[in-house]
């Protein structure tokens, strides 16, 4: 399920997404211009974020490829990475002709 703005977004989401693609931190900060101090208090569970700051970390998540995982089955939260898109190169076999053929 993927997460909307009116859903929560986890310290642990925070963690857990910041672990799957690599970032710090200063990263996250970086990417949100959001203070690193705010966002470690945040992921520390000592600071609470505005539910602004909330949706702009959750969609910075998104665009780098993070999808929130909600509790809507008692499963608990979570995130994981999206599937990247398949890229392929060549020729699709529809447009497979004489004037392409090597």
């Amino acid at each position: 399920m993927r997460n909307s703005p009116t859903m929560q977004l986890a310290p642990a989401q925070c963690r857990a997404g910041r672990a799957l693609i690599g970032w710090t931190v200063d990263a996250l900060a970086t990417e949100t211009g959001l203070p690193r101090g705010r966002l470690a208090g945040f992921e520390d569970g000592k600071v609470v974020l505005p539910r602004e700051h909330l949706d702009l970390m959750r969609h910075t998540f998104e665009m780098a490829g993070i999808e929130f995982i909600g509790d809507a089955a008692g499963e608990g939260l979570g995130v994981k990475l999206r599937r990247p898109p398949i890229v392929q190169n060549g020729i699709r076999p529809q447009d497979l002709n004489a004037a392409n053929d090597d």
